[in-house]
C-alpha cells in the first residue's frame, strides 16, 4: 500500500488549499500589512505573521506573481507603501542596490515585490544556492515555496524572452515597463543582452525594443557603470561549477 509523503500530506482532506479563503494558502498571511492574520493561523505561526515583509512571505508572493500577475499582486503593491523595511525577498543584492543608488530613491515593500517577480521571471543567475521549503513548516499542506541566496557573484542570464510573439502579449512586461525606474536592474540586463544580441533576447518589433530605444541615453549610462560594478552584468566571470538556479521562469 502506497503512502503519502509528508508535504502531500491534507491535500486530498484540503484540495482547495491555493484559494484565497483557505486559512492554509499563504495569501493570508501575507497580503495585509496587519496582525490580524494571528487570529486565523494561531500563536504556533507567529514568526510569520508580525510583518508580511519576512522572506517567506516576500519569496511566495515573487513566486505567485511571477507565474500571473492578478488583482491580489496589484492589492499588495497598493496596500505595502512603507519604504522602510529591507527588501526580504531579493535576488541579486548587489544588482538591486546599484539601481537605487543610480537614481538615488527608495522602495516600497509593494514596489520590491514588482521588481523581484520581474527579476524572477526573466533574470537566471548562475551559481546560486536555492532551496525548496515550506511556506509554513506548521502546516501539512502548506505549498512549498524557493528560497535563494540574494549573492549573485556570476554572469546573469536572460530567459524568457526567446519569442518575440509571446513577448509583444506579456502582461509582465507591460508591468515592469510601467514601473520602470523599480525594475531599472532588470530592464538594464535586458538591455545588455539586446545589445549584445543575446540568443534568448529575441524582442525585435515589441513594445520593450521601443522602449529601449526611447530610453537610450540613460540605459547605456546605467548599463556603463553596472558592468563595473555589478557582477551579475560582467560577461567574463562564469561560475565554476553548473548553475543551481537554471530552469528560468516559472510559468
Amino acid at each position: 500500500m502506497p503512502y503519502s509523503k509528508f508535504l502531500e500530506f491534507g491535500r486530498d482532506l484540503n484540495p482547495s488549499v491555493h484559494q484565497p479563503s483557505n486559512p492554509a494558502n499563504p495569501l493570508t498571511y501575507c497580503l495585509l500589512p496587519t496582525l490580524s492574520s494571528q487570529f486565523a493561523h494561531g500563536s504556533t505561526s507567529a514568526g510569520k505573521l508580525y510583518s508580511n515583509t519576512n522572506s517567506s512571505c516576500s519569496q511566495f508572493m515573487a513566486e505567485r506573481c511571477g507565474q500571473t500577475w492578478d488583482g491580489y499582486c496589484d492589492a499588495f503593491v497598493a496596500l505595502n507603501t512603507e519604504t522602510y523595511w529591507p527588501n526580504q525577498g531579493v535576488v541579486d543584492q548587489l544588482a538591486y542596490a546599484n539601481a537605487k543608488q543610480f537614481w538615488r530613491m527608495t522602495t516600497s515593500v509593494g514596489e520590491d515585490l514588482i521588481r523581484n517577480t520581474m527579476y524572477q521571471r526573466y533574470i537566471c543567475p548562475q551559481g546560486i544556492h536555492v532551496t525548496q521549503e515550506p511556506f509554513d513548516p506548521n502546516v501539512a499542506n502548506s505549498p512549498q515555496i524557493h528560497m535563494f541566496d540574494n549573492y549573485a557573484p556570476y554572469y546573469s542570464k536572460v530567459v524568457g524572452l526567446q519569442d518575440p510573439t509571446v513577448v509583444r502579449q506579456d502582461a509582465h512586461i507591460l508591468k515592469m515597463l510601467d514601473h520602470a525606474k523599480v525594475c531599472t536592474d532588470v530592464l538594464g540586463r535586458i538591455y545588455l543582452g539586446y545589445l549584445r544580441k543575446e540568443p534568448d533576447v529575441q524582442i525585435h518589433g515589441s513594445i520593450l525594443e521601443d522602449f529601449f530605444q526611447q530610453n537610450e541615453s540613460v540605459l547605456q549610462q546605467y548599463v556603463q557603470q553596472a558592468i563595473q560594478n555589478v557582477p551579475s552584468f560582467q560577461i567574463q566571470n562564469q561560475p565554476p561549477y553548473s548553475s543551481s538556479y537554471a530552469e528560468g521562469p516559472r510559468s
